[in-house]
C-alpha cells in the first residue's frame, strides 16, 4: 500500500514490486525476507521518502499454516 494517489503512488508500487521480487524466490523465513527488503528500501530510497506498509504470508498446505509477518510506515 503505498501513499499519495496517482502517477506517484503508481510508480512507488512498480518500484515496491519489481524490489521485492527479488527476494521472494529465496527460500528464507518470511522474517528475514522482510528485513532485508527494509535494509535495500532505506539503503536505496530514503531521500525519495517513499513510505508504504507491506505485509507477506505463507500459506504452507503440507502443515497447514499460514504465516505472516507486517511492517508499516
Amino acid at each position: 500500500d503505498a501513499t499519495g494517489h496517482g502517477v506517484q503512488a503508481a510508480m512507488v508500487t512498480m518500484i515496491m514490486k519489481s524490489e521485492c521480487d527479488r527476494f521472494l524466490s529465496r527460500s528464507q523465513s518470511i522474517s528475514d525476507i522482510m528485513f532485508q527488503i527494509n535494509q535495500l528500501f532505506v539503503q536505496r530510497y530514503l531521500s525519495v521518502r517513499m513510505l508504504f506498509s507491506a505485509i507477506l504470508v505463507e500459506i504452507d498446505l503440507t502443515e497447514n499454516r499460514i504465516s505472516f509477518v507486517s511492517a508499516g510506515h
